[in-house]
């Protein structure tokens, strides 16, 4: 069981985020041995409400027990406006875990209600899943305890009744990485790609999502933890490209790489490459 020193603020660092469901207790151990750079036990959208209960128990049970590994720990709680909130988090307080997934989060209060009641060393995750979340996104990623934003495609998706388009969520995921900025907060969490039976739509959701400013992805199948890592990943071309610009602007703010005009605005990109 991994101590809560071990694993503090691995949430805002991950790039690779994986799902397993609360009441599948023989799927933990595959996760928790698997290259995600976090494991988030479900208790919310995978589980039945017959089995919420299971779900916890089953949890605890897994995390108590002999089976060691250093991978961080996060639960997605039920939301905050329903009757098993106070029960998740009963249960979460006695588990190592390294934070929450709020789901459904659609106002301040809802983070406040569990920030209030969460230990300090806890990462809290902000889950944006429905319009009225993304219309309040500014005031949420300000409120005190948020550690990241993380955004509820399919949900919101169904709450619009939206395709499944990428055009359809340039709105919602520009309002989010905007509102993680202007926060000050790590690059949000994309939503899971549903088809885990090839490579090609997870990289091209996972494409699109990075040029929108995301700077990780929810995985609900291990398979998708490499493509994830891969696709957010700073590539060696970054890197070459970064220490090129640098070394071209090391006199001036204004000069051509490869035919393309240097300014201040890419330098200062350049350098964030090289400081990740």
């Amino acid at each position: 069981m991994a101590s809560t020193t071990q694993v503090d603020q691995c949430i805002t660092k991950a790039r690779s985020l994986l799902f397993v469901p609360g009441d599948r207790p023989e799927k933990f151990r595959k996760a928790m041995l698997s290259q995600a750079d976090v494991v988030i036990i479900d208790w919310e959208a995978s589980v039945i409400p017959e089995r919420k209960a299971y779900a916890r128990e089953a949890t605890s049970a897994f995390l108590n027990s002999a089976f060691c590994s250093k991978r961080p720990v996060a639960i997605r709680v039920n939301p905050a406006r329903g009757p098993e909130l106070e029960l998740d988090l009963a249960v979460a307080s006695t588990l190592a875990i390294s934070g929450l997934f709020l789901t459904m989060v659609e106002t301040s209060a809802d983070v406040t209600k569990v920030g209030n009641y969460a230990p300090a060393h806890w990462e809290l995750v902000a889950m944006v899943e429905t319009a009225v979340g993304v219309f309040n996104v500014s005031a949420i990623s300000l409120t005190p305890r948020v550690s990241r934003l993380a955004f509820g495609n399919m949900d919101y998706q169904t709450d619009l009744r939206l395709g499944d388009v990428h055009e359809a969520m340039i709105y919602p995921s520009s309002v989010i990485t905007l509102a993680s900025r202007c926060a000050g907060l790590p690059s949000p969490i994309a939503g899971v790609t549903a088809d885990f039976s090839s490579p090609d739509r997870f990289i091209a959701d996972a494409s699109f999502e990075r040029s929108m400013g995301f700077g990780a992805k929810l995985c609900i199948h291990p398979k998708q933890i490499a493509w994830c890592n891969r696709s957010f990943a700073t590539t060696q071309a970054d890197i070459q490209w970064a220490k090129t610009v640098i070394e071209a602007t090391r006199d001036t703010y204004a000069t051509q790489v490869d035919g393309v005009m240097i300014d201040r605005p890419v330098i200062e990109r350049a350098r964030r490459i090289l400081e990740d």
